[in-house]
């Protein structure tokens, strides 16, 4: 122990208490020797880098132009990969939905809340919008044409009472309601 002790007093008195200018010139030489050393291999890694991409761009270049018509179909192919990448939320959001419309009850909440949301734009294509602040019953009550109103405030009760109430035989009840609200001429 008094040997280690022995060398930490040893060291404190080198460079710390009889720092000079050999010690400040030996310790930046050393700082300047490994800094050059350090630029000089990122230096050469990056030159070996560079050469790298560009030998792998001239060899992908060449390859294209030998035949270029297999280079096209396949980058379709990525392209159409890349396409369903980015929208598979979407499709699966939409197949599940398409799923819930088609057995509306194996889950009447979730599927009356789509059939309404269809109806909504069904009726947004017509000209009859509803508000945000409108209720579904205020929204029937706006409604000015008769037999629209009249089939709209049947199929509003529908989706309510399976919307709200988790009636099975509303929700089965709303893809048909819904097919006679398209069928109601203008």
């Amino acid at each position: 122990m008094s040997l280690y002790v022995d060398a930490a007093a040893s060291f404190w008195r080198e460079w710390v208490i009889n720092y000079d200018v050999n010690h400040q010139r030996s310790l930046g030489e050393g700082a300047g020797q490994s800094s050059r050393q350090l630029y000089n291999s990122l230096r050469e890694w990056y030159a070996r880098k560079y050469q790298a991409i560009l030998d792998s761009a001239r060899r992908t270049h060449q390859r294209i132009t030998e035949s270029p018509g297999s280079w096209m179909f396949g980058s379709v192919i990525v392209s159409a990969l890349l396409l369903v990448l980015l929208n598979l939320r979407q499709i699966l959001r939409g197949l599940a939905n398409r799923r819930l419309r088609a057995h509306p009850d194996r889950a009447p909440r979730e599927s009356a809340t789509l059939w309404y949301d269809q109806m909504l734009r069904r009726l947004a294509r017509r000209g009859w919008r509803k508000a945000p602040g409108q209720t579904p019953c205020d929204f029937v009550a706006a409604i000015q044409e008769p037999v629209l109103q009249k089939k709209v405030a049947t199929f509003t009760r529908a989706y309510e009472s399976a919307r709200f109430g988790q009636s099975v035989d509303d929700a089965r009840a709303l893809p048909e309601l819904f097919e006679e609200i398209t069928t109601v001429e203008r």
